[in-house]
């Protein structure tokens, strides 16, 4: 079989012409060159591969060449990458960047082109990523003012004989009593002197907020939020805050014998359903700024946040409250979505079985290439000597996730 049998039969996606000749660029590096004054020599700095480009000496012929010319230059003007057939190169993705027409009363029935093409390539970057963490926020907000509003609709002290008011008050400052609490438990040891303040100035002004059920709402999840946004982020804060209605399981069980007792147990309900409301949605805006070591802690604090969420879709699904449980039924699918977006950046916990006993350093070295990480290990694996791995045992360790363009 001779060369000239192995040539493939030219073509531009399966609109067929003939080739004279062909000249292509095709190897070679994509260079940057940097000169300095005062130096004799300069410096090439590699940027990348260079991309290749295709000149093709080509024709159509024949008594219908009008119509084969027509249908090359409506190919060639075609958007985007198309399949070119070189009869010396085979299948290749291009771009027509040129095509040059050229016809003759000398040369009848026939039209010539110069057709000139780049390698196609893909467009990996920059693209465009949907701001999980903003619409996070932006759903949470959205939940955080229609439990408010909840609240208003819900609470009631005006017309009721004034015991009713000291009790929402004192409802109102245990509830703020036990954000104290929780932020010296989770704290980082040090006294927030802006939220401890928040706090008193809440349990203070209960009595006279219980008149303005709105502005109360607002004050009450205000400082709840405060409470999240001061604190040093940690998944176990997070986890806690949905729990802050908790201080309501201590109080006494209000008989619904009157209207009166009612009304007092309905507003009892109110503050702590807003308290929960608030915790979930503090909890939710405290997400995007927390430090997730792997995708194990990530799946967990998803799994909570949700099961917290779904709770109270449950609690809503009996009320009335149609804007509150569609809020916080979008905050759910906002949450799964972050985490989601999130997840492919994290490092994964996996087991690997270690054959020999060797110090944590030497395995620190064998499993992540960095005898740094030797007090990760130790760590991780609560091993009771530095100086021996033992060996025919499972190790805990991570891997990392995708790094390009994340954030851990």
């Amino acid at each position: 079989m001779s060369w000239k049998d192995k040539l493939r039969p030219a073509s531009l996606d399966d609109v067929p012409f003939e080739v004279f000749s062909h000249s292509a660029d095709v190897a070679g590096r994509q260079i940057a060159l940097h000169e300095f004054p005062g130096k004799d020599k300069s410096h090439p700095e590699d940027m990348r591969k260079k991309t290749s480009d295709y000149s093709v000496e080509a024709y159509v012929i024949g008594e219908d060449y009008f119509e084969k010319r027509d249908n090359l230059i409506a190919v060639c003007g075609k958007p985007g990458a198309r399949k070119l057939v070189h009869p010396w190169l085979g299948s290749l993705d291009v771009i027509c960047v040129g095509c040059k027409l050229t016809e003759t009363t000398r040369e009848g029935r026939m039209a010539s082109f110069t057709l000139t093409f780049i390698e196609a390539g893909e467009n990996l970057y920059p693209s465009a990523q949907p701001d999980t963490a903003a619409k996070l926020n932006t759903d949470a907000i959205t939940a955080k003012n229609f439990a408010i509003q909840s609240f208003a609709d819900d609470f009631k002290v005006t017309g009721f004989p004034g015991f009713i008011r000291e009790d929402a008050a004192n409802v109102v400052s245990l509830a703020a009593g036990n954000l104290s609490e929780q932020a010296s438990i989770f704290g980082s040891g040090v006294v927030d002197v802006d939220l401890q303040n928040k706090v008193t100035n809440l349990t203070k002004s209960a009595p006279q907020l219980t008149g303005d059920p709105a502005l109360l709402g607002g004050e009450l999840s205000e400082t709840i939020g405060y409470f999240s946004s001061t604190q040093a982020p940690s998944v176990k804060l997070v986890e806690s805050l949905p729990e802050l209605s908790g201080f309501a399981d201590d109080l006494p069980q209000i008989p619904a014998t009157t209207a009166t007792r009612a009304r007092q147990k309905l507003n009892t309900e109110a503050i702590t359903s807003l308290v929960r409301r608030a915790g979930i949605v503090s909890a939710v805006q405290s997400v995007p700024g927390l430090e997730l070591s792997n995708r194990s802690s990530a799946l967990s604090l998803q799994d909570n946040l949700v099961g917290s969420i779904d709770d109270e879709l449950d609690i809503l699904s009996v009320s009335e409250d149609d804007n509150t449980f569609n809020a916080f039924a979008v905050l759910r699918t906002s949450v799964v979505e972050h985490l989601k977006a999130r997840t492919p950046y994290l490092a994964q916990v996996v087991d690997v079985a270690i054959d020999t006993t060797v110090p944590a350093l030497v395995q620190a070295y064998n499993i992540y290439d960095d005898a740094s990480r030797e007090g990760e290990l130790i760590q991780r694996n609560n091993l009771a000597h530095p100086g021996f791995v033992p060996g025919g045992e499972n190790l805990e360790i991570l891997i990392d996730g995708i790094t390009e363009g994340g954030a851990r």
